[in-house]
């Protein structure tokens, strides 16, 4: 462990290795001069609005306008990558119904887990009082401009408070590992 000044000032015992590591390596003590700033920048169909803050994983997550008019949330790391729209350049509309879209289903999928009593997972969301924001409940286009389009295959929808309700702020996208991760089983009280 060693003590780090960031160039902000502020002082961060750190390990050595974190601040060597090839991928990802710790740049700053947390503040905002440890990420490329990507504001205003193009990628494809992309352009980027404003920072959003991190993830789970530690990437910087951005706001995103797609030349389509929706908008939606990317890492640094999938934009450097390579995606370059909100998923439209994969052909899908952006009409109200839209059962081919993963997010489309996802969204139909979350709010028969909190409102059909019949629903395999009721008993876990809905049972327990987990509610869908109205706003959400009410438009998939809503919910689709808050949360974007998923990331990847390896991404599905999760509420960062299990506790919480499906609403502004308290969903992503995430993947198994951080799913297992964020279950009231591995929440520690403290």
């Amino acid at each position: 462990m060693w003590v780090f000044r960031c160039e902000c000032g502020n002082e961060k015992t750190i390990r050595a290795c974190n601040v060597k590591a090839k991928a990802n390596p710790t740049t700053s003590c947390g503040c905002a001069l440890g990420y490329e700033d990507l504001t205003g920048r193009r990628f494809g169909r992309l352009e980027v609005m404003e920072r959003r803050g991190n993830d789970s994983s530690r990437n910087t997550r951005w706001m995103c306008r797609c030349d389509c008019g929706i908008q939606t949330m990317a890492s640094s790391g999938a934009l450097r990558g390579g995606q370059k729209s909100c998923g439209c350049l994969r052909g899908e509309s952006h009409g109200e119904s839209e059962p081919e879209t993963v997010e489309y289903r996802a969204w139909s999928a979350m709010i028969g887990r909190c409102y059909n009593k019949n629903a395999p997972q009721f008993k876990h969301y809905g049972g327990r009082g987990i509610r869908v924001s109205d706003e959400w409940r009410e438009s998939y286009l809503t919910f689709l401009a808050h949360v974007g389009r998923r990331p990847s295959d390896k991404h599905s929808i999760d509420r960062i408070n299990n506790d919480g309700n499906y609403e502004a702020g308290n969903v992503r996208w995430a993947t198994a590992v951080e799913q297992n991760n964020n279950t009231r089983r591995n929440k520690r009280e403290g």
